[in-house]
Parts: C-alpha cells; structure tokens; sequence
C-alpha cells in the first residue's frame, strides 16, 4: 500500500506459499472444513498471544456477499473464528457489517484495481464498539481489509486491527 492503512496492525500465521497455500484453497473453495478447523485452532493460538497486549470490543471476520456464500457455502474468516468464539467471550460480530457490493474476484486485479473494485463494497451499523479486530484468510494487498477498516472508522470505531492467517 502507497499510503497508511486504515487499520494499526496485522497479526499473520504463515505466508501463502507452497503446502500453505494449498491447504488454504482446499479449505477455501473445496469445502475442506477439517483444514479450517486445524488453522481456526492455529489462530486461537495466536490470538491468545495478541490477547496479552489488551482486548477487543469485538472481532469481525471480513464479510462476503451473498453470491460468494451462495458459491462457496460458508464464509472462511468466520469458520476461522469457531475456536476463539468457543473458548472466549469476545464478540464475534457478523451482523453489524455487510458486504453490499458483490465484486468480481480481487486476485487476478493489481493493487490500484484491487481498489477501485473493493471502495463502497461495505455497509456498517452504527456500534459502540472502539477496537475491533479484523479477521480474514489471505491478505495480498490489503486492500479489503483497508476498505472495511475505513468504513467501521466513519462509525467511531477508533482502532481497527487485523489477525489473517497468511499473508501472499
């Protein structure tokens, strides 16, 4: 990113390559939910270590559209959530964000379209929330997790971080 994100930080399990990257597209698009369950017990790990430096409001695992869920039958960043939503009480929050532009796939697009494609993709309830933590699979760009985290601040949201399970 050529200017600051919107977010602070960025927790990161693994870097998409190799077996990684290929387990997470089983997981992904292949409906392999007992590879998401092995890292959602990964991130927990981690997130127990974040959880040392201060808590969360809640944690928000990026939203997908309709159509994508339709695809795909669930979404990823929540399925990456079962194991710290069993065994803490922070929020996970998935009502109170929706995606309401379904956009075309960001992968294949550079960052400066990655951008244009992503801006206005999310709509956010008002929420009392201060610091959130962001939550998805990947992060190439960080453009997605960027946009969320600019709409959740015209909110009042006044800290937004995020936890991602690779980075590509």
């Amino acid at each position: 990113m050529s200017h600051s994100p919107a977010f602070s930080k960025t927790y990161v399990l693994y870097d998409y390559s190799h077996a990684c990257a290929q387990l997470i597209k089983q997981f992904k698009f292949n409906r392999q939910l007992c590879i998401g369950d092995y890292f959602a017990h990964q991130l927990y790990g981690l997130y127990r270590l974040i959880k040392e430096n201060g808590n969360y409001d809640a944690i928000i695992p990026l939203p997908l559209s309709r159509a994508r869920i339709k695809e795909r039958g669930y979404n990823q960043a929540h399925e990456l959530l079962r194991i710290i939503a069993k065994n803490t009480n922070t929020v996970i929050d998935t009502q109170s964000v929706r995606r309401i532009k379904a956009t075309k796939s960001l992968s294949p697009l550079n960052l400066e379209q990655r951008k244009k494609e992503i801006k206005g993709a999310f709509s956010v309830q008002a929420m009392s929330y201060k610091k959130v933590l962001l939550v998805d699979d990947v992060m190439t760009t960080g453009s997605s997790l960027n946009e969320l985290a600019k709409t959740l601040t015209k909110v009042g949201v006044e800290s937004c971080d995020v936890l991602i399970l690779a980075r590509a």
